[in-house]
Formats: structure tokens, C-alpha cells, sequence
């Protein structure tokens, strides 16, 4: 019931709205806000990043990158590099604005630069403030400078946690709350958004677009040297990529062919689909950290109806700075639940079904992205305005899953990733 209740409200928030072109707008009103503002700040930020992977059978990638280091090159310059220019101006007393615009590996095999921050704060009282337009996805510790990673304490944030959501970018309506629970600050995010990326293709040209509404709220605490968040968003999501459309149609036309089982394929596709799709994200995350140590972990679990699989993840990592430098050491895991649902096409009757029931069997397998991976890394602050970090990180897939990986060859395996290594250095400044 209370699911329900939330996708009638969600869908009663976002219908008979154009996003993309209400976003567009929007961020035009706040360019042209900022530029009338009398007080404003511009800032910088950027990554100068080289990657090598040891595996020659498919690219380590993250996120919508839609290649890497590994087959396709075995060093790759893109995984990282980025470039971003952020302006923060005081509008009025209650009234601040902030517009980022991010050039980085986008999903079409482009550098082109994107609106990745635009929105208004309005301030309601001293402690309430109300945000309009787009933010960054609220759930972990480092989401609000997700492409800043000099803010980061590695070359880029664990994917096996960050990469869990199926929008980064949000735009809508967002309540701020502060207050003071014994000797804990605390914050409140709550609100309701939509969000659009599109995410490239394995092994072929082109891209496909996610797309959500989802509702949020997250708690951040911080005393002393501790600083804890609790997470929960739910909505709706929507994603069809090619590889599934090409499974689902035939199982949805309701063949003649097929007699008596057409009907019933056509209610396994409706259930294999990803449509308007339920999903619950749920996320916790610990920090404690010193001028010596650094301790930071998080875990998230993400379900999802259709032929994707639930999900968990977490990681862990340890710091501690030496002179000059600060190790650091990180264990990070994620796990996939097993099928939502059975094959309902059957094998052994005749060619062309043998055909559909290994693609669904493909689709259903490609929900898998199970791995862990152990990193060590040092980083180093070259001056006050840029950092140096090395990291080896050692990466396990595994049996049946595809990890993180893509652009993989036919002799590609997931069990096969045992002992392969990335290598990545990087610069993080900003200015």
C-alpha cells in the first residue's frame, strides 16, 4: 500500500511534464540570476588521469564510460580525466545560486561539457532551506562532489558502491533541515526529482537512456571526528536496452507460432521488463577521520523489479597519513541476488525456441555483476591547490558475472578475472 502511494504521487508530480526541456529552462533562470548576482564566486575543478589494465578481454570501465583500459587500449586517459568550472553567487539574503558545468567520458564518446549542478536555494528560516532544480543523487558520503575528486580520498569513488544507482543527476524539489540532537549536527535531505542519463551500449555503437522518479530522504550526522549518513530513495525507473529489446519483442508478440504459450510469454516479458519499474535503495555510511587516520565504509542494497537482480554493495577503506603521504587500503564488494524469475521458455522443442531461451537466459545472466577488488593506493598533496594519487587496484569477477566490465571478447569469462591488475595516476586540482 505505501508503495503505491508513492507512485501514484510521484506520477502525479512528474506527468505532463517535459524535464529535459523544464531543466533546460530552469537552468537558464538560474544562469541569468547568477549573472545579475552581485556576489559570486567562480571556482574550478579537474582530474589529469592515466589507467592501465592488465586484462586484455574486455575495458574496466565505470559508470556511463563507455571504454577503458583493458581490450580496447592498455592504457586509457579517459577512465578519470575531467574538467569542471562551478559558479556560486548570493543572489539576496535568502536567496543562493549555484551552476556547474562538467566535461568528462560521457556515454556517446564524447568530452562535450554537462550542466551537472544548477539550482536555486532558498533559505525558509535559519534552519530550512528549500533547493530547486538540478543536484547531485543525495545517498552516500561523497554524492554532493561526486565529479570533484579532490575532495576524495582516492582516484575515483569504489564503484562497486557508487555505480549502485540508477540516476546520478536529479532534477527537482529538495527540503534542507539542520538542527542540533545532543552534541550531533544533523541534516535532512527530502525530495522529489527526476532523472535522465544514458548509459553506452557493450560491444556495439550507441547508447540507451535510464530514466526515474524517485523520492529521497537521508539523514547526515557529524560530531567531532565521526560523521554518519542513513539513506532511503524509491520510485520508478525505466530501461530498455538493446540488448533487451531484442529478447523482450519476440516474446511479447504473442506469436501464433507459439500456440498455447504465447499468451504466457507475453505476461514473462511484461514481468521481465523494465518499465516504470519499482526500485528501493537503501544506504549507510561511517567516517571517522583524524589529521593521522582515516576510516570510511558504506554499504548500499538496490532492488528493482524486472530481469535486473537485487543488488548489494560495500566497501571499506583505511588511511593513515605518513609525512608527506597518506596510504591507504581498500576492500570493496558487490553481490547480485539470484533471478527474480524462471525461464518460462522452454528448450528442446524446436530450433527457434532453443534460440529465445538461451537469449533470455542471457538477459536474466546479465543482471550479474558480482565482484570484489583490493586497492592499495598513496596519495599526496603536491600544493594547496592539487593532489597526487597511485593506486594498484586487484580485481575478482565472478563465475557468470560480467562485473563491471564491457566491450568484451567472445573468449571473455568473468571467473577468468582473478589476478588482473589496474594501475591508475592521477592529479586532482582545483582552482
Amino acid at each position: 500500500m505505501k508503495n503505491n502511494t508513492c507512485k501514484k504521487f510521484t506520477k502525479l508530480w512528474f506527468s505532463n511534464m517535459s524535464l529535459s526541456k523544464i531543466s533546460g529552462l530552469f537552468s537558464l533562470f538560474i544562469i541569468v540570476n547568477i549573472a545579475t548576482a552581485a556576489d559570486y564566486n567562480l571556482s574550478g575543478f579537474g582530474t589529469v588521469g592515466l589507467s592501465c589494465y592488465t586484462y586484455q578481454e574486455a575495458d574496466y570501465v565505470h559508470n556511463e564510460v563507455p571504454d577503458g583500459p583493458g581490450r580496447s587500449r592498455d592504457c586509457d586517459l579517459g577512465l578519470d580525466s575531467k574538467l569542471g568550472v562551478q559558479i556560486d553567487a548570493g543572489i539576496s539574503d535568502s536567496l543562493k545560486g549555484v551552476f556547474q558545468l562538467t566535461s568528462y567520458h560521457r556515454a556517446d564518446d564524447s568530452y562535450e561539457p554537462e550542466i551537472t549542478l544548477a539550482n536555486l536555494n532558498i533559505g525558509l528560516s535559519d534552519f530550512t532551506r528549500l533547493r530547486l532544480g538540478r543536484v547531485q543523487n543525495p545517498n552516500f558520503l561523497y554524492s554532493n562532489y561526486r565529479n570533484v575528486h579532490y575532495a576524495q580520498p582516492w582516484a575515483r569513488p569504489p564503484p562497486e558502491v557508487y555505480g549502485i544507482l540508477t540516476t546520478f543527476l536529479l532534477d527537482g524539489v529538495e527540503l534542507n533541515m539542520t538542527d542540533q540532537w545532543g552534541l550531533w549536527d544533523t541534516e535532512i535531505y527530502a525530495g522529489l526529482a527526476h532523472g535522465e542519463y544514458d548509459v553506452p551500449r557493450s560491444n556495439t555503437s550507441g547508447t540507451d537512456e535510464v530514466e526515474g522518479n524517485v523520492a529521497y530522504l537521508t539523514l547526515g550526522m557529524e560530531k567531532d571526528f565521526w560523521q554518519l549518513k542513513l539513506g532511503y530513495s524509491t520510485g520508478e525507473a525505466s530501461f530498455e536496452p538493446l540488448a533487451s529489446k531484442q529478447v523482450l519483442d519476440p516474446l511479447r508478440s504473442n506469436d501464433p507460432a507459439f500456440g498455447p504459450l504465447g499468451p504466457v510469454f507475453e505476461r514473462f516479458a511484461r514481468q521481465l521488463d523494465i518499465d516504470d519499474s519499482s526500485f528501493h535503495i537503501y544506504s549507510l555510511s561511517a567516517k571517522y577521520e583524524t589529521p593521522k587516520w582515516l576510516v570510511v565504509g558504506e554499504y548500499a542494497h538496490r532492488t528493482l523489479d524486472g530481469f535486473f537482480r537485487d543488488l548489494s554493495a560495500m566497501y571499506l577503506t583505511v588511511g593513515y597519513q605518513l609525512e608527506k603521504w597518506r596510504p591507504y587500503l581498500t576492500y570493496a564488494q558487490r553481490w547480485s541476488g539470484d533471478p527474480q524469475y524462471t525461464n518460462l521458455v522452454p528448450k528442446g522443442l524446436n530450433p527457434d525456441l532453443d534460440a529465445l531461451s538461451q537469449g533470455v537466459d542471457a538477459l536474466m545472466g546479465s543482471g550479474n555483476s558480482g565482484q570484489y577488488s583490493i586497492t592499495l593506493g598513496a596519495s599526496r598533496e603536491l600544493n594547496s591547490n592539487s593532489i597526487l594519487k597511485i593506486q594498484v587496484e586487484r580485481l575478482t569477477v565472478e563465475d557468470s558475472s560480467n562485473g563491471m566490465m564491457t566491450n568484451s571478447s567472445p573468449a571473455f569469462r568473468g571467473g577468468d578475472i582473478d589476478d588482473e591488475l589496474l594501475f591508475s595516476i592521477n592529479i586532482d586540482f582545483v582552482f
